[in-house]
């Protein structure tokens, strides 16, 4: 099982981190050619060694279908058809345990910073705990078992906006538990919305501080 692959596109938005505050929150990037060079996660982001792949995008699939998901799926398809957007790859460390070290963004840019803001706001404010620990479930058959926390108040002051969850899934292979952690969080910078994703067994990745302070100083600065 590689619950890692299974749940990349968990939510396409991403992870628990300390960013730079408000600083450069006014500045806007020229075009959305500098934003999506400056807020895509690149093979330099990421440890030596780590494998790119495509980055799945099933345009919401799996939530679809699961009440405790309508009101996310809504504003989550707003934001998809309401900006420009490009998937980085999705990196992995396939020598970490189980495949599940990994990290992936996705950078939508709006044609304007109040429709960038309307559009997360609607987002940030859909309930999302019981949705997200669903989806989960559904992404890794079989016995398996997940919780949700909000971890907003850790990204406050992120860009001009921000949101956070973890999701802890427990599952089972072969080999016996895995406790598989994904970090979801979004970040707006002006009309700008970055969306990161990371996996790790047991804890936070540790270089999600790292990789997301660099995709975040670069928008910032674009």
């Amino acid at each position: 099982m590689r619950p890692a692959r299974a749940l990349a596109p968990l939510v396409g938005l991403l992870l628990v981190a300390a960013f730079p505050g408000a600083a450069g929150a006014g500045t806007r990037a020229a075009s959305n050619q500098a934003i999506f060079s400056a807020g895509l996660i690149a093979a330099g982001d990421v440890p030596a060694g780590w494998t790119p792949s495509k980055q799945s995008d099933n345009a919401l699939k799996d939530y679809r279908g699961i009440p405790d998901c309508k009101q996310f799926v809504a504003a989550a398809e707003a934001i998809r058809k309401g900006a420009a957007r490009k998937l980085s790859p999705s990196f992995t460390d396939d020598t970490s345990p189980h495949q599940l070290a990994m990290a992936q963004d996705t950078v939508f840019a709006f044609k304007s910073t109040s429709a960038a803001s309307k559009a997360f706001k609607a987002l940030k404010a859909a309930p999302a705990g019981n949705c997200l620990a669903k989806v989960a479930v559904k992404a890794v058959p079989g016995q398996s078992r997940s919780s949700v926390t909000d971890l907003s108040s850790q990204v406050q002051g992120a860009g001009d906006d921000s949101f956070a969850y973890e999701i802890t899934l427990h599952a089972a292979d072969q080999s016996g538990p895995i406790t598989a952690v994904f970090d979801v969080v979004g970040v707006r910078v002006g009309r700008a919305v970055v969306n990161v994703d990371f996996g790790n067994q047991d804890t936070t990745l540790p270089q999600a501080r790292a990789i997301l302070n660099a995709v975040v100083n670069r928008l910032v600065s674009a």
